[in-house]
């Protein structure tokens, strides 16, 4: 697959009463361009729903998407585990019917949480095992059974306030439970830092390339190139030009300059293609597939090979007379 043609319309809202035609990718600026490509790879995820992270990873080996895109949308708190209220003395409000809360007696007839039934509404308001539950609404909870403590808890009038009291147990599974969180954040900004790290390694390109013939190697079906066709039709010569490399793409990577001309692909001449033919030949072309090109003001092409005999095995495309 090779880079959009120049001539494809930019992102939507590009074109204005100024500028009636729709800006192409050759035009854009890096942000432009670097916008336009994040938009196509949202659309493309939301074609394919359910392939998430498949599809992300597929975007980074095609350099459309940086690595650190695997964590860009984690949520702001990363961990599993449920940080408990550390406070000595806290409220819970309560609107379901069904609270989750198991209760048990501890000392002196307490009132304890034993604990909170996962999935329940209980479990979302962070109560540790091992709380005292002191007051329902206004009433305290002194000298009362479990079952009358269950039984107010089930006919008091919602919103139902509940207020509890920390124990040496609770505060220390709380604690726990505040250590735990810290761990799994820093794992996780360690995790982004080094994603950042590696993005920022494999993004930097190379020095701009300084010789007038040079050639370059790619493995990748997506190269990144937006061409234009420089050809002169007085002169009689055909040439096919690179006028930028999009951000983030194999050819930005190596350092390819602008503005230098196509000369010849797998050591193939390209003097007489037009630039839809050039542009298939780099598409069809097997990988790793080497890409000729020059910066001299006379451009000089490879020699022409011969024809070969047998065309059966020849596409119809290089047959083609130009």
């Amino acid at each position: 697959m090779t880079a959009p043609d120049v001539s494809d319309p930019g992102p939507p809202g590009s074109s204005s009463t100024d500028a009636p035609k729709a800006k192409g990718l050759a035009d854009m600026t890096d942000e432009e361009a670097r916008q336009w490509i994040e938009m196509q790879a949202k659309k493309k995820q939301n074609r394919y729903a359910g392939l998430e992270r498949a599809l992300r990873q597929q975007l980074i080996q095609e350099g459309v998407l940086p690595p650190s895109a695997l964590w860009e949308d984690t949520a702001e708190d990363p961990s599993s585990t449920v940080q408990l209220c550390t406070d000595e003395e806290f409220e819970r409000k309560f609107t379901e019917a069904s609270l989750g809360l198991a209760l048990n007696v501890g000392n002196h007839g307490t009132i304890l949480v034993k604990r909170c039934v996962p999935g329940s509404p209980s479990a979302s308001r962070r109560i540790p095992p091992g709380v005292v539950l002191t007051h329902v609404g206004d009433a305290k909870l002194e000298h009362l059974s479990l079952k009358d403590v269950q039984t107010m808890l089930q006919q008091a009038e919602r919103p139902v306030s509940l207020r509890f009291r920390q124990t040496d147990a609770s505060m220390a599974i709380a604690s726990a439970s505040v250590r735990a969180v810290a761990q799994e954040r820093e794992e996780h900004e360690r995790r982004l830092t080094e994603a950042r790290l590696r993005f920022e390694e494999e993004m930097r390109p190379v020095e701009p390339e300084t010789a007038l013939v040079f050639s370059r190697t790619y493995s990748e079906a997506r190269l990144g190139l937006c061409l234009v066709d420089d050809s002169d039709e007085a002169a009689g010569t055909r040439r096919t030009r690179v006028r930028k490399c999009l951000p983030r793409t194999p050819s930005w990577k190596s350092g390819l300059p602008e503005n230098v001309c196509i000369t010849a692909i797998n050591g193939k001449s390209v003097e007489y293609r037009r630039l839809k033919e050039v542009k298939k030949l780099i598409e069809l072309a097997q990988r790793p597939v080497t890409i000729a090109f020059s910066m001299e003001e006379e451009v000089s092409f490879p020699a022409a090979r011969s024809q070969p005999q047998q065309a059966e095995d020849v596409p119809a495309y290089v047959l083609r007379p130009v």
